[in-house]
C-alpha cells in the first residue's frame, strides 16, 4: 500500500523524534523540496544539512493542523525541545 503525502510527512517528523538518520534519508525522494516560514523550497541536500541537526534537540511534535493536496503536505505543529523549550 502506498503511503499518502501526509503519512510520509508524519513519518519524517517521527524520524526526528527517534533520531533516525537512516529513516529520514529513506523518506526523502531525490527531488524532495521543503518549505517553512523561514525556508523556501530547500532541495534535499540543503534540507538535510540545515534541518537534520535539529533532531538532536527535538523530543516531540504535536500536530495543530495537518492537510494534504496531491504531492504537497502541510503540518502545523508545536515541537518540544530538550530542556522543555517549545517551538511552533
Amino acid at each position: 500500500m502506498t503511503k499518502s503525502t501526509l503519512d510520509l510527512a508524519r513519518a519524517r517528523l517521527k524520524a526526528y523524534v527517534d533520531k533516525d538518520r537512516t529513516a529520514i534519508e529513506a523518506l526523502l525522494a531525490d527531488d524532495y523540496h521543503f518549505s517553512s516560514p523561514i525556508d523556501n523550497e530547500l532541495d534535499r541536500a540543503t534540507y538535510v544539512r540545515r534541518c537534520w541537526p535539529n533532531s538532536e534537540k527535538t523530543n516531540s511534535f504535536d500536530e495543530v493542523i495537518a492537510t494534504e493536496d496531491g504531492s504537497r503536505a502541510v503540518i502545523v505543529y508545536e515541537a518540544a525541545a530538550a530542556g522543555g523549550a517549545q517551538v511552533s
